[in-house]
Formats: C-alpha cells, structure tokens, sequence
C-alpha cells in the first residue's frame, strides 16, 4: 500500500534528522 510506504519513509526520515 503507498500510505504505509509513505509511513514508513516518513519514520526514516525522522530517524534519520534524529540520528544527523
């Protein structure tokens, strides 16, 4: 599904700013 894929791009990104 393209919503959980957004999702799970979305808690990537996140972590990514959060570990950068």
């Amino acid at each position: 599904m393209p919503l959980a894929d957004s999702m799970r791009e979305y808690l990537r990104s996140l972590c990514n700013i959060h570990l950068f």
